[in-house]
């Protein structure tokens, strides 16, 4: 009777723990709901922060630390999103609030890229985040890796499980190039040539607003978007570009911050099916002018022609040729 006691107010506790939960998660909902939306940050400048490894690391993933830290800050500027300021300066200015201070008055820093790897039983778990200059979550993805996997796999697919984890938390930003300066129909644009912003380009501008947040860590989870009008790239520099407007949904619409999705870009392209490779054309046999390609049955090889006869015994076949005309 105490144990089955003992079990109907534990019930009862952790569904009062579940209503509260979901009654809070209610509330934040309808009061984000009922309140302006707060907008998209416009993001320009951006620093990669040390690889943090929590706690004690396996000697098999020990093994691969080096290359990790190394190749997630490569990962992070071959996606050109934005402009990076320097390694060393965030590493000295990061970690105190004088020091984030420094970074966005005097390098306009907007963003920090953060990888946090932790060791839980038999796996890790990657983390990479998209932080503000206050260190607040922007938006956050996770992969659990198997230590198994991780002491057996090649250092290239390694790498590529970290770039699409790293992309993915890229592309949850919502904004790949926004208004830096407006003149009339003309505008200049955060993004160029390194961001695959070309010439001719039609981008389509939106104002985007943080729609909810996570209830535990306020990472972004959904985006609220209004069109505001369209722009055509008209010179395309490494970092900059320029457009002319060419519809609006309404006077005045497009404003400075207001921002675009380049599909071209390279976090996005990452995730993008890539093209059948080019068949290959290989011989069939050595020396044989015929070629074959995979997926094509083999072709015969043609008959290899043999040595020229030797100088005696092409003289015997011009006597034998020379008596049978004599006869």
């Amino acid at each position: 009777i105490f144990n089955l006691l003992l079990f109907q107010i534990q019930k009862r506790l952790l569904l009062l723990l579940l209503t509260g939960i979901l009654g809070i998660w209610n509330v934040s909902s309808t009061e984000a709901e009922g309140a302006e939306l707060k907008p998209v940050p416009s993001i320009k400048y951006a620093g990669v922060l040390p690889v943090y490894w929590q706690g004690e690391i396996n000697p098999g993933l020990a093994r691969e630390k080096s290359a990790i830290e190394g190749n997630f800050t490569k990962i992070v500027r071959d996606s050109k999103r934005f402009t990076f300021v320097d390694d060393s300066i965030v590493a000295d200015n990061w970690s105190n609030v004088e020091g984030r201070k420094k970074l966005k008055d005097e390098y306009e820093l907007d963003a920090f890229l953060n990888l946090n790897v932790t060791e839980q039983g038999d796996i890790a778990i990657f983390t990479v985040r998209l932080l503000g200059p206050a260190l607040e979550n922007f938006v956050s993805e996770t992969d659990r890796l198997p230590l198994a996997w991780l002491a057996a796999v090649s250092d290239d697919d390694l790498m590529a499980k970290l770039r699409d984890l790293t992309y993915r938390v890229l592309n949850r930003y919502p904004i790949d190039v926004f208004v830096t300066s407006l003149q009339g129909r003309y505008l200049t644009f955060s993004a160029g040539k390194d961001q695959n912003v070309l010439e001719g380009d039609m981008l389509e501008f939106a104002d985007f607003s943080i729609k909810s947040q996570h209830p535990v860590d306020a990472t972004w989870l959904e985006f609220q978007q209004k069109p505001l009008g369209k722009a055509k790239i008209i010179e395309s520099k490494s970092q900059s570009s320029i457009g002319l407007i060419t519809s609006l949904t309404s006077e005045n619409a497009i404003k400075v911050g207001s921002g675009a999705r380049v599909e071209n870009i390279a976090s996005r392209r990452n995730f993008r099916n890539k093209p059948a490779a080019e068949e290959v054309f290989v011989a069939v046999a050595n020396n044989s002018p015929l070629v074959t390609a995979p997926g094509q049955p083999p072709k015969s090889p043609a008959p290899v022609p043999g040595p020229p006869p030797a100088p005696a015994a092409q003289a015997g076949a011009l006597k034998a040729e020379a008596e049978a005309i004599e006869v």
